[in-house]
């Protein structure tokens, strides 16, 4: 079951998300883009952070019986100086724009069957 939500008209900021559903958010990346431009990302502690961010992006956030999913949208004048000066902190969850819309996903129904196989 997928409940989405569109928060028109509310300015919702992407590093609210962790507090609001208390989950840590990061950025969708997939493996091929990271291969592709591993100038354009940086790792600390094991996990892979965005030095700047496209107009845009997803976040993604996995819990036990959930996954939430929030679309940003980083346009502006505002987001390209910020980005073309990598004032960002997504190591400590901040990220530009603002959350365009959400998707809370429930994980009841998920086929985990072959798992195993990938560990």
């Amino acid at each position: 079951m997928v409940i989405q939500l569109d928060p028109r008209g509310k300015a919702i900021r992407p590093s609210a998300l962790g507090n609001i559903y208390g989950l840590e958010f990061r950025p969708m990346v997939s493996g091929f883009l990271e291969s592709g431009s591993r100038s354009a990302f940086e790792r600390h502690q094991g996990k892979v952070y965005l030095k700047t961010f496209p107009s845009t992006y997803g976040l993604v956030a996995v819990g036990e019986r959930s996954v939430v999913s929030a679309q940003i949208q980083n346009a502006g004048l505002v987001s390209i100086l910020k980005q073309s000066t990598r004032t960002f902190d997504t190591a400590d969850g901040g990220f530009p724009g603002k959350v365009g819309l959400i998707q809370l996903i429930s994980r009841k129904l998920e086929n985990r069957a072959g798992a195993e196989v990938l560990k």
